[in-house]
Order: structure tokens, then C-alpha cells, then sequence
């Protein structure tokens, strides 16, 4: 599972985690340091499993929140999910995360944060259906369906 912290003004910070206890903070001794003011030194743990996370605020001052809701006991978080350490917000994820190097584009804004990301394009060459790995030409031969692919230039007979 990864975590990524998003503060304002710092570049995301994604970490690795694997199943067991997790501690974010601001402590270098945390497990997932978090550099915010407004997080408490050891501030909210994750017990991570292979199927989520449970989450518990560690008496923070500031508190832990999940949904807008200040946590008040430990809470399951399914992934993917968020909540937010002081004014930091907190991602997880089970594929490794992109770094986001600014807002996403107005057409992106329309669909719900918690949707899944939409699947990448397929690229469709003379009907040989989608094609992994993006640019491809084909030269000739048959598809799956035995018809003739194209060679890319008609012109030569």
C-alpha cells in the first residue's frame, strides 16, 4: 500500500508501506514524517492490512479527519481513501502514486474524486484491436480473426 502526504506548498511524499503498524508525524522517527506545523510530533497511526487500513488519531492536537469528520475512534479505511493530519492531506493507494505537478485539467473536474481513474486509451490499428505499449506499426500479417492487416503504406504493389 502506499501513502502519499499533499501539504500546501511541498511536493507529495509517497512511502511504501507494508502490512503491520505505521506511524505518521513530524518525529524522524515516524514511520511516514509528515512536515506540517499543524501535525502533532506522533500523530495519527494506520494498521495496515491487505484489504485497507484501520486508522487511529494518537491524541493529536489538532485531530485526524476523515470525510471532514473529526475522528473519534478508529476508523476503516477501504483503498483507496484520504483523510487529512493538520493541513496536510493523506492518500492511500495500492498502485504507486503520480505526482500531480499542478491542478488537474477543468474537463478532469467534472468527475467525482473518488471515482477510479478513467483507463488508458487503446490504440486501434487496422482493426487489430487495442494495442498494449502505444505506438505500434504494423507491417503485415493476420489478427486474431485471420484477416489481413495492413501494411502502413498501400502504395507499394
Amino acid at each position: 500500500m502506499w501513502v502519499t502526504a499533499v501539504s500546501s506548498g511541498r511536493s507529495p511524499q509517497s512511502v511504501q508501506v507494508g502490512v503491520g503498524r505505521c506511524v505518521l508525524g513530524r518525529a524522524p522517527a515516524c514511520d511516514v514524517v509528515i512536515e506540517d506545523p499543524h501535525v502533532s510530533q506522533q500523530h495519527a497511526q494506520l494498521d495496515v492490512t491487505p484489504e485497507g487500513a484501520w486508522l487511529a488519531d494518537l491524541q493529536s492536537t489538532n485531530g485526524t479527519f476523515v470525510a471532514g469528520d473529526r475522528l473519534q475512534r478508529r476508523e476503516w479505511l477501504a483503498v483507496p481513501s484520504e483523510f487529512s493530519v493538520g493541513e496536510t492531506t493523506v492518500r492511500l493507494t495500492v498502485d504507486e502514486p503520480t505526482v500531480l505537478l499542478g491542478a488537474p485539467p477543468a474537463a478532469a473536474s467534472t468527475s467525482s474524486p473518488d471515482a477510479p481513474p478513467a483507463p488508458p486509451a487503446s490504440h486501434d490499428i487496422g482493426g487489430a484491436g487495442p494495442v498494449a505499449g502505444g505506438d505500434v506499426t504494423i507491417r503485415g500479417g493476420r489478427d486474431a480473426a485471420g484477416r489481413d492487416l495492413k501494411t502502413g503504406n498501400d502504395d507499394q504493389s
